[in-house]
């Protein structure tokens, strides 16, 4: 979901569409930026209402909203489409003059110029663009400058599955679910839209469709369908499951009710996130988890507490302390990096990740394993064999601290993640990959080395 202000370049302004019958029976709805007007309001109007008949005093003109301007409005007729290019834009109607009491649609009035066929598009395609002001200047991305009283018209675009519910301007919220609001800009405001996610009807569907009635030892097939954004669970009998096939296919024995169970859909929202120490992390869905594009680097647990062994490179071998935290984080032992002074009841161990995520477990990094290595690499600071990046992942060569040499190791050859996993009192299980090898290591070593973390999301 992304919110930008209306550009000076032509785009689709909205769509007006027929959500009714052809003819005397057209309901249309609109979504903001421009709208339909009708000669005759007794006929149809934006209400979606409509009576009576077309007539040749009939006309509909598309307008534009305030301050947008409209450069060509396109609709289909008969599987043909047309576009009209020059302001007005307006159609003409006439009902008496061809098919009995379907209208015909012209460019001009008393059935004149341009006759676009029988009468009932499903919709209007408007195309236009808000002519921005010179004095709007961009300061930073999504950060705009405008002089007092600007109208800034701005843009939502909504993911899959989402609508919009509302607008905000910090001091009053303004029930619009259009795709764009105009703001007066008299003062510095953030602007906000409120997203909520689309509901779903469930429908199953049974073969025969109303059950029916069988002999002892025939065969009866059921099948279930699940609405959009929603999976088949299972069939239940007297709230036993009996099958978990969609398709449900049994030998008649005696009478029963038969559920089909459906559950919604579950989706992550992989988006970044920020540390305790204002650190923000892009973020990267490698199959089903949520992972941390970049090694952790913070300071500090949630709490504000300091976090005791963490290395920054401080060495003599790789002196270059703040150029090397920035592109390959920092590392940490792994009391520290789960936090192991504090129990948890948690199947999620947060350790030093942020709230909502957690340490990776060996079976996290077991997945992460059957990815291709190449993609999962940064395209550069490796030794040898860089990677393509092409997961996002963009794993680096960090190398570890050796708590047993008392020295850092590997940087530009290596590096290692900390599964949350415990091997032992001493030991716990980590992943590894070098510039020489095409796979990952899995390894147990010792608690007390310093290396890299990921985080995945809860």
């Amino acid at each position: 979901m992304e919110l930008q202000p209306f550009s000076p370049e032509e785009k689709l302004l909205t769509t007006i569409t027929n959500t009714g019958t052809s003819g005397s029976n057209a309901h249309y709805t609109e979504t903001g930026r421009a709208w339909m007007e009708f000669s005759n309001p007794g006929v149809v109007n934006n209400d979606g209402g409509s009576q009576g008949w077309w007539t040749l005093e009939d006309s509909i003109v598309v307008t534009p909203d305030n301050g947008f301007v409209i450069t060509r409005v396109s609709f289909v007729v008969g599987g043909e489409t047309f576009t009209l290019t020059e302001a007005p834009f307006k159609l003409y109607f006439d009902q008496d003059v061809y098919d009995g009491y379907t209208p015909h649609l012209y460019s001009g009035p008393d059935g004149s110029g341009t006759d676009f066929g029988r009468f009932g598009p499903r919709f209007f395609s408007v195309y236009g663009y808000f002519p921005l002001s010179e004095e709007v200047t961009i300061l930073s991305e999504g950060v705009y400058r405008c002089p007092y009283g600007t109208q800034l018209p701005i843009l939502a675009t909504a993911n899959e599955n989402y609508h919009i519910d509302s607008w905000s301007n910090g001091v009053e919220v303004i029930d619009r679910i259009a795709d764009s609001h105009l703001f007066a800009i008299t003062k510095d405001s953030a602007i906000t839209v409120n997203f909520v996610m689309g509901q779903f009807e469930v429908t199953a569907t049974a073969s025969p469709s109303v059950g029916g009635t069988y002999h002892h030892f025939d065969t009866c097939t059921l099948t279930a369908t699940p609405a959009t954004g929603y999976h088949f669970v299972n069939w239940t009998k007297s709230g036993e499951e009996v099958s978990t096939s969609s398709t449900f296919k049994f030998m008649v024995k005696e009478a029963g009710d038969y559920t089909a169970n459906f559950a919604i859909d579950q989706y992550t929202a992989c988006t970044s996130v920020k540390d305790t120490d204002n650190n923000v992390y892009p973020a990267v869905m490698i199959g089903n988890k949520c992972w941390m594009a970049a090694n952790l680097r913070v300071t500090r647990y949630a709490d504000g507490r300091a976090i005791t062994n963490v290395y920054g490179y401080e060495s003599t071998s790789y002196p270059n302390v703040d150029e090397n935290v920035d592109i390959y984080g920092r590392l940490y032992d792994w009391y520290d990096a789960t936090d192991a002074s504090r129990p948890t009841k948690s199947s999620h161990i947060r350790g030093i990740c942020p709230k909502g995520w957690s340490l990776p477990t060996e079976e996290d990094f077991a997945a992460l394993s059957s990815e291709d290595l190449h993609a999962l690499r940064s395209t550069s600071y490796w030794v040898k064999n860089n990677g393509s990046n092409s997961s996002g992942f963009n794993m680096k060569p960090a190398g570890m601290y050796n708590f047993v040499k008392t020295r850092y190791e590997s940087l530009c050859c290596s590096t290692y993640f900390w599964s949350v996993s415990s091997a032992s009192e001493t030991d716990a299980h980590c992943c590894m990959s070098s510039y020489y090898c095409d796979t990952f290591i899995h390894l147990i070593l010792d608690k007390k080395h310093g290396f890299s973390v990921r985080c995945v999301k809860d």
